[in-house]
């Protein structure tokens, strides 16, 4: 699934509880990404200062580029996609 909350079925989103993820304000958070992004709309994943503060002490210009340093040194996520 890529960070638009896209399922392997063309057009079927996948928000809230289907993802794992409590219900309210989460869902409505990834309701709103979703809508931007059919509205060919550029939108930053809500949860994406979190993200930066938390990958702060890893090298790069951004959560997608601290993400794929995590994935090249660590075995298990090497083959994991990226959002």
């Amino acid at each position: 699934m890529s960070s638009i909350r896209r399922s392997g079925v063309e057009g079927l989103y996948l928000i809230g509880s289907l993802t794992g993820k409590d219900l309210i304000k989460p869902a409505m958070n990834q309701g709103w990404e979703v809508i931007e992004y059919i509205g060919k709309r550029p939108v930053e994943p809500i949860d994406n200062a979190l993200l930066s503060a938390r990958l702060r002490l890893i090298p790069g210009d951004s959560v997608e580029d601290q993400l794929a340093t995590i994935r090249s040194q660590v075995p298990l996520w090497r083959d994991t996609p990226l959002p």
